[in-house]
């Protein structure tokens, strides 16, 4: 899946990669000149959102519903990714410029919150409840650890600051969460398998 992996290879890579300084700094630099400009980004307003609840889905009903909440994740993501990049730069994003990010991860919480909440409140077609549960597990895991990953960084930059200044705290050193499990390439092939042979189209993956 290339939208996701990209996100999560830069933020692991500017970090633990054993290329040399020079390297990393050509690798961040030739992502960012394909960035978009932050200040021309717009943030999409659009998240799945369903009132239906206690009712026997159709197949019809739940392709759309799954398009439609992986969909709203690609357009959030790409954004998101905007900002990630000139983060991985060490590029501090301006107080405008992060409160677009927080607000393009709460968009993302949403999202995944509604289509669980649909998904859990409504009887799925027979043999949907697998790979449908996957899906969900596979995307919010994600969207977790992601935030997660922000929240530390930002506990690290601190934790390096108070280093700096004679206050060690080394529990605050060691920041990173595991990527979840259920988040690798051999779930995402069964989620891109389910979904061609659903005939269900998004541009999560593209």
């Amino acid at each position: 899946m290339k939208t996701f992996s990209l996100t999560l290879c830069l933020c692991i890579t500017v970090l633990f990669t054993a290329c040399s300084p020079e390297e990393q700094a050509r690798i961040v630099e030739e992502e960012v000149e394909k960035a978009e400009s932050l200040d021309t980004i717009s943030i999409p307003t659009h998240i799945f959102k369903s009132d239906v609840t206690h009712q026997t889905l159709s197949t019809d009903e739940l392709h759309a519903s799954i398009q439609d909440y992986l969909n709203a994740s690609a357009d959030l993501d790409h954004v998101m990714s905007q900002f990630e990049q000139t983060l991985d730069a060490q590029d501090p994003l301006t107080t405008e410029e992060t409160a677009k990010a927080v607000e393009v991860m709460t968009l993302l919480k949403e999202n995944d919150e509604n289509f669980s909440t649909y998904i859990e409140s409504n009887t799925l077609p027979e043999g949907y409840d697998e790979n449908v549960e996957r899906i969900q597990q596979y995307i919010t895991g994600y969207h977790e650890f992601l935030t997660s990953f922000h929240d530390s960084v930002n506990q690290f930059d601190q934790a390096m600051d108070d280093l700096l200044v004679g206050s060690i705290n080394l529990d605050a050193l060691l920041f990173i969460d595991a990527v979840p499990s259920h988040v690798n390439g051999r779930e995402q092939q069964k989620i891109e398998t389910f979904l061609e042979d659903k005939g269900i189209e998004t541009h999560l993956f593209d």
